[in-house]
């Protein structure tokens, strides 16, 4: 009697039957996570007028309400992923990203908390963020988180 060798048609039809199925699964969630990681540019580069808002804050003894786009002198230009930061009344920073595969809207919204015993501003910014996708959203900015 003869051995088999090597696999027969049925065994490799499961086989690429499996790596298919793992596929299907794999890829949506592949894009996502790069959608998301380019989304998440935004707020890498969010810390620079976030940084500007402060100090603006402290320069005019932590009122929060005077912070604006002139206040602040922040004037940043835009990277590959994300549109230019705006700086609006009160600190608040808006933003947009682009090239990314799924456009993500941004809002970091600055909350002024008692000042520390050397008299700096402590601000907190919470993110809130809105795409046609929560999932390209970065996990701050899907339920108001703090960034």
């Amino acid at each position: 009697m003869k051995k088999q060798q090597g696999f027969t048609l049925i065994e490799l039809m499961i086989v690429i039957a499996i790596i298919a199925i793992l596929v299907a699964i794999a890829l949506p969630q592949y894009r996502n996570y790069t959608i998301r990681t380019k989304n998440a540019e935004c707020l890498s580069v969010a810390a620079a007028p976030k940084l500007a808002v402060a100090e603006a804050a402290q320069a005019l003894d932590g009122g929060l309400a005077d912070v604006n786009a002139d206040t602040a002198g922040y004037n940043g230009a835009a990277t590959r992923y994300c549109t230019e930061i705006a700086v609006g009344e009160a600190g608040v920073l808006t933003m947009s990203s682009q090239d990314t595969g799924g456009v993500a809207n941004y809002t970091l919204t600055p909350r002024q908390t008692n000042a520390t015993e050397g008299g700096a501003v402590a601000i907190e910014w919470t993110c809130e963020g809105t795409a046609d996708d929560l999932a390209w959203l970065p996990t701050a900015c899907r339920g108001g988180g703090g960034s």
